[in-house]
Protein backbone atom coordinates (compact mmCIF):
# COMPACT_ATOMS: atom_id res chain seq x y z
CA UNK A 1 0.00 0.00 0.00
CA UNK A 2 1.34 3.49 -0.99
CA UNK A 3 1.02 6.69 0.34
CA UNK A 4 -1.90 8.73 -1.28
CA UNK A 5 -0.60 11.29 -4.23
CA UNK A 6 -0.80 14.52 -4.88
CA UNK A 7 -2.80 15.61 -8.31
CA UNK A 8 -1.23 18.33 -9.75
CA UNK A 9 -1.68 20.17 -13.69
CA UNK A 10 1.80 20.14 -15.56
CA UNK A 11 1.60 23.86 -16.34
CA UNK A 12 1.45 24.10 -12.34
CA UNK A 13 5.09 22.91 -12.55
CA UNK A 14 7.88 25.14 -13.71
CA UNK A 15 10.81 23.57 -15.94
CA UNK A 16 13.10 22.54 -12.97
CA UNK A 17 10.09 21.02 -10.92
CA UNK A 18 9.36 18.62 -14.13
CA UNK A 19 12.51 17.62 -14.79
CA UNK A 20 13.19 16.72 -11.19
CA UNK A 21 10.02 13.82 -11.99
CA UNK A 22 11.63 12.95 -15.10
CA UNK A 23 9.29 14.98 -17.30
CA UNK A 24 9.74 17.68 -20.00
CA UNK A 25 6.60 20.37 -20.98
CA UNK A 26 5.78 20.03 -24.62
CA UNK A 27 3.35 21.72 -26.68
CA UNK A 28 -0.27 22.80 -25.17
CA UNK A 29 -3.48 22.06 -27.21
CA UNK A 30 -6.38 23.95 -27.65
CA UNK A 31 -9.59 22.96 -25.50
CA UNK A 32 -10.61 20.54 -26.95
CA UNK A 33 -12.31 16.71 -26.34
CA UNK A 34 -9.90 14.06 -25.81
CA UNK A 35 -10.02 10.35 -24.91
CA UNK A 36 -8.38 9.36 -22.01
CA UNK A 37 -7.84 5.63 -21.69
CA UNK A 38 -6.20 3.95 -18.02
CA UNK A 39 -3.87 1.62 -18.01
CA UNK A 40 -5.75 -1.66 -18.08
CA UNK A 41 -2.74 -3.80 -16.62
CA UNK A 42 -3.58 -1.37 -13.98
CA UNK A 43 -5.35 -2.75 -10.41
CA UNK A 44 -6.91 0.84 -10.17
CA UNK A 45 -8.37 0.41 -13.51
CA UNK A 46 -10.50 -3.12 -13.05
CA UNK A 47 -13.69 -2.33 -14.05
CA UNK A 48 -13.59 1.02 -15.66
CA UNK A 49 -14.43 1.48 -19.46
CA UNK A 50 -11.69 1.16 -21.83
CA UNK A 51 -11.60 4.91 -22.47
CA UNK A 52 -13.78 8.40 -21.69
CA UNK A 53 -13.89 11.46 -23.37
CA UNK A 54 -12.85 14.73 -21.60
CA UNK A 55 -13.04 18.16 -22.42
CA UNK A 56 -9.95 20.80 -22.10
CA UNK A 57 -6.96 22.08 -22.88
CA UNK A 58 -4.48 19.52 -23.11
CA UNK A 59 -0.56 20.36 -22.41
CA UNK A 60 1.51 17.69 -23.95
CA UNK A 61 4.46 16.26 -21.54
CA UNK A 62 7.50 14.12 -22.15
CA UNK A 63 8.86 11.28 -20.30
CA UNK A 64 12.81 11.61 -19.42
CA UNK A 65 13.40 9.48 -17.20
CA UNK A 66 11.70 6.24 -16.81
CA UNK A 67 12.74 5.51 -13.66
CA UNK A 68 10.69 8.45 -11.80
CA UNK A 69 7.89 8.82 -14.27
CA UNK A 70 5.56 6.32 -15.27
CA UNK A 71 2.46 6.87 -17.75
CA UNK A 72 -0.61 5.50 -16.62
CA UNK A 73 -3.15 6.56 -19.03
CA UNK A 74 -3.10 7.99 -22.72
CA UNK A 75 -4.75 9.94 -25.19
CA UNK A 76 -4.65 9.01 -28.94
CA UNK A 77 -3.52 12.41 -30.73
CA UNK A 78 -2.99 11.84 -34.07
CA UNK A 79 -3.31 8.38 -34.22
CA UNK A 80 -0.15 8.27 -31.56
CA UNK A 81 -0.45 7.42 -27.79
CA UNK A 82 0.19 10.70 -25.78
CA UNK A 83 0.52 10.70 -21.73
CA UNK A 84 -2.69 12.21 -20.05
CA UNK A 85 -1.71 11.02 -16.67
CA UNK A 86 1.67 10.43 -14.95
CA UNK A 87 2.38 8.67 -11.87
CA UNK A 88 5.91 10.11 -10.72
CA UNK A 89 8.15 9.09 -7.70
CA UNK A 90 9.80 11.58 -5.75
CA UNK A 91 11.82 11.76 -2.07
CA UNK A 92 8.39 13.56 -0.56
CA UNK A 93 5.80 11.22 -2.02
CA UNK A 94 4.24 10.19 -5.14
CA UNK A 95 2.66 13.03 -7.90
CA UNK A 96 -0.08 12.72 -10.52
CA UNK A 97 1.04 15.36 -13.47
CA UNK A 98 -2.32 15.60 -15.64
CA UNK A 99 -1.86 16.81 -19.18
CA UNK A 100 -5.74 17.86 -18.59
CA UNK A 101 -7.05 20.37 -15.60
CA UNK A 102 -7.94 17.70 -12.73
CA UNK A 103 -11.14 19.33 -11.97
CA UNK A 104 -12.12 18.59 -15.31
CA UNK A 105 -10.67 14.66 -15.05
CA UNK A 106 -12.66 14.27 -11.84
CA UNK A 107 -15.98 15.25 -12.98
CA UNK A 108 -15.56 12.39 -15.75
CA UNK A 109 -16.97 9.77 -14.00
CA UNK A 110 -14.86 6.70 -15.16
CA UNK A 111 -11.53 8.76 -15.48
CA UNK A 112 -12.55 10.42 -12.27
CA UNK A 113 -12.67 7.10 -10.41
CA UNK A 114 -9.33 6.12 -11.78
CA UNK A 115 -8.12 9.29 -10.81
CA UNK A 116 -9.08 8.66 -7.23
CA UNK A 117 -8.14 5.38 -6.80
CA UNK A 118 -4.12 6.29 -8.14
CA UNK A 119 -4.70 8.72 -5.76
CA UNK A 120 -5.45 6.79 -2.77
CA UNK A 121 -2.59 3.89 -3.57
CA UNK A 122 -2.97 0.80 -3.20
CA UNK A 123 -2.24 -2.99 -4.71
CA UNK A 124 -4.03 -5.90 -6.82
CA UNK A 125 -5.99 -8.37 -4.09
CA UNK A 126 -4.02 -11.03 -2.60
CA UNK A 127 -6.50 -13.02 -1.09
CA UNK A 128 -9.86 -14.12 -2.34
CA UNK A 129 -12.88 -13.13 -0.20
CA UNK A 130 -16.01 -15.75 -0.77
CA UNK A 131 -19.38 -14.39 -1.49
CA UNK A 132 -22.58 -15.83 -0.94
CA UNK A 133 -26.15 -14.61 -2.08
CA UNK A 134 -29.11 -15.28 -0.38
CA UNK A 135 -32.69 -15.12 -2.86
CA UNK A 136 -31.08 -15.99 -5.74
CA UNK A 137 -34.56 -15.05 -7.50
CA UNK A 138 -34.96 -15.25 -11.41
CA UNK A 139 -32.82 -15.29 -14.15
CA UNK A 140 -31.57 -11.46 -14.89
CA UNK A 141 -32.58 -10.70 -11.18
CA UNK A 142 -30.58 -8.91 -8.20
CA UNK A 143 -28.85 -12.48 -7.63
CA UNK A 144 -27.73 -13.18 -11.04
CA UNK A 145 -26.22 -10.03 -11.29
CA UNK A 146 -24.43 -10.26 -7.90
CA UNK A 147 -23.16 -13.08 -8.83
CA UNK A 148 -22.05 -12.29 -12.06
CA UNK A 149 -20.38 -8.95 -10.45
CA UNK A 150 -18.62 -11.32 -8.01
CA UNK A 151 -17.45 -13.65 -10.32
CA UNK A 152 -16.27 -10.73 -12.51
CA UNK A 153 -14.38 -9.09 -9.62
CA UNK A 154 -10.44 -9.45 -8.55
CA UNK A 155 -10.35 -10.66 -5.19
CA UNK A 156 -14.33 -12.25 -5.07
CA UNK A 157 -15.53 -15.83 -5.52
CA UNK A 158 -18.98 -16.09 -6.42
CA UNK A 159 -19.26 -19.51 -3.79
CA UNK A 160 -22.56 -20.07 -2.37
CA UNK A 161 -26.34 -19.53 -3.09
CA UNK A 162 -29.08 -20.08 -0.68
CA UNK A 163 -33.00 -19.54 -1.93
CA UNK A 164 -36.37 -21.53 -0.66
CA UNK A 165 -37.06 -22.06 -4.27
CA UNK A 166 -35.01 -25.47 -5.12
CA UNK A 167 -35.93 -24.62 -8.92
CA UNK A 168 -33.93 -21.18 -8.53
CA UNK A 169 -31.27 -22.75 -6.43
CA UNK A 170 -30.47 -25.43 -9.01
CA UNK A 171 -30.91 -22.74 -11.54
CA UNK A 172 -27.57 -20.61 -9.95
CA UNK A 173 -26.04 -24.14 -9.85
CA UNK A 174 -26.52 -23.90 -13.71
CA UNK A 175 -25.41 -20.33 -14.52
CA UNK A 176 -21.93 -20.52 -12.02
CA UNK A 177 -21.31 -24.88 -12.23
CA UNK A 178 -18.63 -24.10 -9.32
CA UNK A 179 -21.31 -22.51 -6.96
CA UNK A 180 -22.47 -24.45 -3.74
CA UNK A 181 -26.27 -24.89 -3.18
CA UNK A 182 -27.12 -24.22 0.24
CA UNK A 183 -31.36 -25.42 1.00
CA UNK A 184 -31.02 -23.03 4.14
CA UNK A 185 -29.74 -20.22 5.78
CA UNK A 186 -28.49 -22.02 8.68
CA UNK A 187 -26.14 -23.94 6.32
CA UNK A 188 -24.97 -21.10 4.09
CA UNK A 189 -23.93 -19.60 7.49
CA UNK A 190 -21.83 -22.67 8.89
CA UNK A 191 -20.11 -22.31 4.96
CA UNK A 192 -16.56 -21.88 5.65
CA UNK A 193 -15.77 -20.62 2.40
CA UNK A 194 -17.93 -17.75 2.93
CA UNK A 195 -17.11 -14.60 4.42
CA UNK A 196 -19.74 -11.82 2.89
CA UNK A 197 -23.08 -12.32 2.27
CA UNK A 198 -25.59 -10.38 -0.06
CA UNK A 199 -28.67 -10.30 1.05
CA UNK A 200 -31.40 -10.18 -2.06
CA UNK A 201 -34.64 -11.19 -0.76
CA UNK A 202 -37.42 -8.64 -0.16
CA UNK A 203 -37.03 -5.98 2.26
CA UNK A 204 -39.18 -7.66 4.78
CA UNK A 205 -36.88 -10.19 5.06
CA UNK A 206 -33.53 -8.26 5.67
CA UNK A 207 -33.20 -7.63 8.98
CA UNK A 208 -34.16 -11.30 10.62
CA UNK A 209 -31.66 -12.83 7.70
CA UNK A 210 -29.05 -10.19 8.39
CA UNK A 211 -29.02 -10.38 11.86
CA UNK A 212 -28.57 -14.18 11.49
CA UNK A 213 -25.65 -13.61 9.13
CA UNK A 214 -24.03 -11.67 11.47
CA UNK A 215 -24.05 -13.45 14.39
CA UNK A 216 -22.89 -16.56 12.38
CA UNK A 217 -19.89 -14.37 11.61
CA UNK A 218 -20.51 -13.04 8.26
CA UNK A 219 -20.24 -9.60 6.62
CA UNK A 220 -23.37 -8.61 5.30
CA UNK A 221 -24.34 -6.37 1.82
CA UNK A 222 -27.99 -5.45 1.57
CA UNK A 223 -30.00 -4.27 -0.98
CA UNK A 224 -31.61 -1.61 -0.51
CA UNK A 225 -33.17 -0.15 1.74
CA UNK A 226 -31.48 -1.90 4.27
CA UNK A 227 -34.65 -2.73 6.35
CA UNK A 228 -38.25 -1.34 7.02
CA UNK A 229 -38.30 0.21 10.47
CA UNK A 230 -35.80 2.09 12.63
CA UNK A 231 -35.67 -0.19 15.63
CA UNK A 232 -34.84 -2.81 12.93
CA UNK A 233 -31.58 -0.93 11.68
CA UNK A 234 -30.50 0.33 15.44
CA UNK A 235 -30.67 -3.37 16.24
CA UNK A 236 -27.92 -4.18 12.92
CA UNK A 237 -25.90 -1.33 13.27
CA UNK A 238 -25.31 -2.47 17.42
CA UNK A 239 -25.20 -6.08 16.47
CA UNK A 240 -22.58 -5.43 13.85
CA UNK A 241 -20.62 -3.31 16.32
CA UNK A 242 -20.82 -6.20 19.17
CA UNK A 243 -19.46 -9.05 16.94
CA UNK A 244 -16.97 -7.18 14.89
CA UNK A 245 -18.85 -7.45 11.24
CA UNK A 246 -19.31 -5.38 8.73
CA UNK A 247 -23.06 -4.17 7.54
CA UNK A 248 -23.79 -2.08 4.02
CA UNK A 249 -26.21 -1.59 1.87
CA UNK A 250 -25.92 -1.89 -1.86
CA UNK A 251 -26.90 1.69 -3.15
CA UNK A 252 -26.03 0.98 -6.38
CA UNK A 253 -27.80 4.08 -7.75
CA UNK A 254 -25.13 6.14 -5.96
CA UNK A 255 -22.47 4.94 -9.11
CA UNK A 256 -24.65 5.90 -11.71
CA UNK A 257 -22.72 8.07 -13.79
CA UNK A 258 -24.98 11.38 -14.46
CA UNK A 259 -25.08 11.40 -10.52
CA UNK A 260 -21.20 11.20 -10.13
CA UNK A 261 -20.99 13.99 -12.54
CA UNK A 262 -23.07 15.76 -10.62
CA UNK A 263 -21.77 15.22 -7.07
CA UNK A 264 -18.14 15.82 -8.55
CA UNK A 265 -19.17 19.39 -10.18
CA UNK A 266 -20.72 20.45 -6.77
CA UNK A 267 -17.29 19.33 -4.92
CA UNK A 268 -15.55 20.72 -7.38
CA UNK A 269 -17.39 23.80 -6.65
CA UNK A 270 -18.15 24.17 -10.61
CA UNK A 271 -21.99 24.77 -9.76
CA UNK A 272 -21.96 27.13 -6.84
CA UNK A 273 -23.86 26.41 -3.50
CA UNK A 274 -26.86 23.93 -3.65
CA UNK A 275 -29.98 24.76 -2.35
CA UNK A 276 -32.99 22.70 -4.13
CA UNK A 277 -33.16 19.79 -5.77
CA UNK A 278 -35.89 17.60 -7.49
CA UNK A 279 -35.72 14.25 -8.59
CA UNK A 280 -38.56 11.86 -10.21
CA UNK A 281 -39.08 8.79 -10.65
CA UNK A 282 -42.06 6.76 -12.47
CA UNK A 283 -44.32 6.25 -15.34
CA UNK A 284 -47.69 6.27 -16.57
CA UNK A 285 -47.98 2.63 -17.25
CA UNK A 286 -49.74 -0.45 -14.98
CA UNK A 287 -47.25 -1.30 -11.58
CA UNK A 288 -45.36 -4.38 -12.11
CA UNK A 289 -47.34 -7.13 -10.49
CA UNK A 290 -44.64 -8.95 -8.26
CA UNK A 291 -43.50 -8.13 -4.36
CA UNK A 292 -42.35 -4.81 -5.38
CA UNK A 293 -45.64 -3.52 -5.37
CA UNK A 294 -47.10 -4.95 -2.01
CA UNK A 295 -45.89 -2.35 0.52
CA UNK A 296 -45.89 -5.17 3.00
CA UNK A 297 -42.74 -6.89 1.55
CA UNK A 298 -41.25 -3.98 -0.12
CA UNK A 299 -42.23 -1.09 2.46
CA UNK A 300 -44.26 1.26 -0.51
CA UNK A 301 -43.03 2.99 -3.37
CA UNK A 302 -40.77 5.39 -1.45
CA UNK A 303 -38.66 2.40 0.32
CA UNK A 304 -38.37 0.44 -3.18
CA UNK A 305 -37.64 3.13 -5.40
CA UNK A 306 -37.56 6.22 -3.44
CA UNK A 307 -34.56 5.77 -1.27
CA UNK A 308 -32.45 5.86 -4.61
CA UNK A 309 -33.94 9.09 -4.95
CA UNK A 310 -33.59 10.54 -1.14
CA UNK A 311 -30.34 9.06 -1.02
CA UNK A 312 -29.35 10.81 -3.60
CA UNK A 313 -30.10 14.05 -2.35
CA UNK A 314 -28.48 13.32 1.39
CA UNK A 315 -25.33 12.73 -0.14
CA UNK A 316 -25.66 15.63 -1.92
CA UNK A 317 -26.73 18.22 0.57
CA UNK A 318 -24.22 16.20 3.09
CA UNK A 319 -27.16 16.63 5.97
CA UNK A 320 -30.51 15.22 7.66
CA UNK A 321 -33.40 17.08 6.80
CA UNK A 322 -35.37 18.91 9.62
CA UNK A 323 -38.58 18.83 8.40
CA UNK A 324 -40.42 16.18 6.27
CA UNK A 325 -44.21 15.77 4.54
CA UNK A 326 -45.49 13.62 2.00
CA UNK A 327 -48.52 12.91 0.20
CA UNK A 328 -49.65 9.77 -1.65
CA UNK A 329 -52.50 9.17 -3.51
CA UNK A 330 -54.55 6.06 -4.15
CA UNK A 331 -56.90 6.48 -7.45
CA UNK A 332 -56.07 3.70 -10.34
CA UNK A 333 -54.37 0.45 -9.34
CA UNK A 334 -56.12 -1.26 -6.80
CA UNK A 335 -55.04 -4.93 -7.57
CA UNK A 336 -51.46 -3.22 -5.92
CA UNK A 337 -51.36 -2.05 -2.16
CA UNK A 338 -48.92 0.58 -3.27
CA UNK A 339 -49.54 4.29 -3.34
CA UNK A 340 -50.29 5.07 -7.10
CA UNK A 341 -48.38 8.21 -6.33
CA UNK A 342 -45.94 9.84 -3.67
CA UNK A 343 -44.66 12.96 -3.03
CA UNK A 344 -41.94 13.45 -0.77
CA UNK A 345 -41.02 17.22 0.60
CA UNK A 346 -37.93 17.45 2.98
CA UNK A 347 -36.44 20.50 3.85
Amino acid sequence: MSSPARITLASNLNAQELAGLGLEAGEILPIGEWFVRPDAARPEAARLRRETPVVGAFETLVVTDPTLATVVATTSIHFNDVPSIIECQTSSGRVLVCAIAPERLATAPEIGRYLERLAAGGSAPTNTIGVGIVGYGPFGGMGYTHGLAATETDGLAFVGVCDSSDERREAAMVDFPTVQGHVDLASLSKADDVDVVIVATPPLFHAPIALELLRAGKHVVVEKPMCLTVADAEELLAVSAEVGRTITVHQNRRWDGDFLALRRAIDTGLLGDVFNMETFVGSFEHPCRWWHSDETFSGGAVYDWGSHHIDWILRIFGSRPQRVRAISHKRVWRDVTNADQIDVHMR
